[in-house]
């Protein structure tokens, strides 16, 4: 399996090409918000994505984007930030908090983020559009692997998108594909170095449901596990060290910092410290 992936990783990659920012920048509307262009790029970089599934893996997502496109133009930065006096940098060495996915789904939190438009300010209200687009960037790459999952007739993958991410997960193995399928997002987005948390808290109610129920032995978990780490090891060898900019996705999905002196502004896809 790990040959298998390998071969066809390489086989399928593909670079998004550069120039992709550059029409992103001059076609974008003229009131379009800082935060609307990235997700809108994020966008573009789902689409371009090819979707891969093996017969046989449990756990899917392949990335077949070599490089991520910068969103932005300097000139964007200026507009939207004080360039001397305020930090600003992709969000990385963090953690996001997956509980809040595996408990609510990107339905979930779709419908917070309606109902917070509602009542919002105008720049709060272009943020949250910016949400909605990158969701709605998300569930059609999920459906197109749900697809690919069908074509290849592995139906216990096909099973996992359909409920996960955009519902809340009700297995382990579906909370395992939920956080594989969102971290690869953020990678895809841009960012780098996010780690996984403590996955033991949020993921063992799920194991011990599982366990109860007869559909999880420890074995079969640990199996689970390899076939994240490796996937997820596979993803992020990618490099992306020469993108400089993050997108709403990753202001989106509440996150936990580490240490506490880092906190994500609310209304800017930049952090800084306290």
């Amino acid at each position: 399996m790990n040959k298998l992936r390998d071969f066809s990783q390489k086989r399928y990659y593909k670079v998004f090409r550069t120039d992709r920012a550059l029409r992103l920048h001059t076609s974008a509307k003229k009131d379009d918000s800082f935060q609307t262009k990235f997700a809108k790029h994020f966008e573009l970089m789902c689409m371009a994505e090819e979707p891969i599934v093996f017969p046989n893996e449990k756990i899917t997502f392949t990335r077949t984007n070599r490089n991520v496109t910068e969103a932005y133009h300097f000139e964007d930065i200026e507009r939207e930030f004080d360039t001397y006096q305020k930090y600003y940098n992709p969000i990385n060495n963090v953690c996001p908090d997956y509980r809040i996915l595996l408990q609510k789904g990107l339905i979930g939190l779709k419908e917070e983020v309606l109902f917070q438009k509602e009542r919002a300010s105008k720049k709060e209200a272009d943020f949250l559009e910016a949400c909605l687009i990158t969701i709605s960037a998300i569930e059609e790459l999920v459906i197109r692997y749900q697809k690919e999952a069908q074509k290849v007739q592995n139906h216990f993958v096909e099973s996992l998108l359909k409920q996960v991410p955009m519902n809340p997960a009700a297995s382990f193995a579906e909370a395992l594909q939920s956080v594989r399928f969102i971290s690869a997002m953020f990678h895809l987005a841009g960012n780098y170095q996010l780690g996984f948390g403590r996955m033991d808290q949020y993921l063992i109610d799920f194991y011990h449901q599982d366990m109860e129920s007869g559909k999880l032995t420890k074995e079969s978990a640990k199996e689970s596990i390899r076939r994240f780490i490796f996937g997820s090891i596979s993803f992020n060898s990618f490099d992306t060290s020469k993108n400089r900019y993050v997108s709403s996705l990753t202001a989106f999905i509440p996150s936990v910092f580490t240490p506490p002196s880092i906190r994500l502004c609310p209304l800017s896809p930049c952090w800084m410290p306290k």
